[in-house]
């Protein structure tokens, strides 16, 4: 077995430039408003009713509920 000149090595490792990897830091937006949990019991079929439309419409389920319950009573405002 060969022996190894760690001193070379070691200097060769001194003497090359690692490159850390840069994270691009994407800031959360913060809500308007505080939010809260809001929990209901449906029945099983119904719940697959509205994931399959809010998907079709490309909106969460939490945008359509919103969306339909500020249009029906809120006018929209909300």
């Amino acid at each position: 077995m060969s022996k190894i000149d760690i001193s070379k090595k070691l200097e060769e490792a001194k003497k090359s430039v690692v490159s850390t990897p840069k994270q691009k830091v994407i800031p959360v937006p913060e809500s308007r408003e505080k939010e809260v949990p809001l929990g209901i019991l449906v029945p099983e079929e119904f719940r697959k009713f509205v994931k399959m439309v809010a998907a079709r419409e490309g909106v969460s389920i939490k945008e359509m509920v919103m969306t339909a319950i500020s249009e029906k009573y809120n006018n929209g405002i909300l």
